[in-house]
């Protein structure tokens, strides 16, 4: 929480913030003090931020035991979890259903999450999860679960797409995205803009910042992009497997709240397919198993996001008691 917190400032990244105060108490008042108050008020104020670094801050730097940090979890996973609101906020919620707009500065914010994912082009990412929606449980569906767990998780990536995916495909309107200029920019621009932000900077930046070994950065860089690939491809096979179906027992998609603990609210997919332009992709408020939602309305009060899409309680109410398995165990959480 309290990295998020951090986050909200716009400051440096947390790792950077903390080895400058750590060498401004070790090098108090010496060249060697990022922000020497001996070298007067508007140095010390701001001016360090507007000139190189004195040679001595660098060698300096060199002798700050940044090993706790480097082993401290929350940092790769504060990484980890703004690429997971770029999928989940940004791909999925924003472009893939509309369900809220955003302003320039948040559509830049989460293509930029986005792309540190290391996944599709966001187009392409859009385009699948729209047919997806429109062709769900059918041969058109590019990750049908019907063919399988495994197919649905990853097998679809490793073989030729159903004839069905091509020909059904080109009826998925894709004419907003086309319009959009910051998916334009982003991606003609994708292969330089996610090989630095999902591999490179996150490998660069542990060695020079705090000594990590080449091994470890570049191990960390890649179990981390392993991790949010495979959390991404969860919602299309563990939530079209396993949960209940309280909304409409028709459809595969089902709720899975471990699901959604883990994939930033994403595994309420039942709600998510009956209501897709829901911004909360869930009937649920609780923001512990929906940090997505929780993301989305703190835009919003920043004034990032507005016209908030949502069902209303009478429709959803009606849709559970004409088609729902009678499992809506978390209703009276909903509220």
């Amino acid at each position: 929480m309290l990295a998020c917190l951090f986050c909200s400032v716009g400051q440096f990244c947390l790792t950077k913030w903390i080895h400058i105060h750590r060498m401004h108490h070790r090098y108090t008042d010496t060249s060697a003090d990022p922000h020497n108050a001996s070298r007067g008020f508007f140095f010390s104020h701001i001016g360090w931020l507007m000139v190189k670094c004195h040679p001595a801050v660098k060698e300096g730097s060199k002798n700050v035991d940044m090993s706790d940090i480097a082993a401290d979890p929350v940092i790769p996973m504060l990484y980890a979890i703004l690429g997971g609101l770029g999928v989940t906020a940004g791909a999925h919620r924003f472009w893939a259903h509309r369900s809220y707009s955003a302003t320039l500065l948040l559509k830049i914010m989460l293509t930029c999450f986005y792309c540190t994912t290391g996944e599709f082009r966001l187009t392409e990412w859009i385009h699948v999860h729209r047919a997806h929606h429109r062709y769900t449980g059918t041969c058109a569906d590019p990750h049908n679960a019907s063919r399988g767990f495994f197919f649905s998780h990853v097998g679809w990536l490793m073989m030729k797409n159903h004839p069905a995916v091509k020909e059904y495909g080109q009826n998925v309107d894709m004419s907003d995205i086309a319009a959009d200029a910051v998916i334009r920019f982003f991606d003609k621009y994708f292969s330089p803009i996610m090989l630095s932000l999902c591999f490179v900077l996150p490998s660069l930046i542990p060695v020079y910042i705090w000594n990590e070994t080449w091994i470890v950065s570049i191990g960390a860089t890649l179990i981390r992009h392993l991790l949010i690939l495979n959390a991404t491809f969860a919602v299309n096979s563990f939530a079209h497997s396993w949960g209940t179906h309280p909304y409409d027992r028709n459809l595969n998609a089902t709720e899975n709240p471990i699901l959604s603990f883990l994939v930033l609210g994403e595994g309420w997919h039942n709600y998510h397919h009956c209501f897709p332009w829901d911004y909360k992709a869930a009937e649920l408020g609780l923001y512990r198993l929906n940090l997505t939602t929780a993301f989305i309305d703190f835009m919003a009060w920043l004034g990032l996001a507005y016209d908030l899409k949502t069902s209303s309680s009478e429709i959803i109410d009606k849709l559970c008691a004409k088609n729902g398995d009678g499992t809506n165990l978390l209703k009276l959480n909903a509220k």
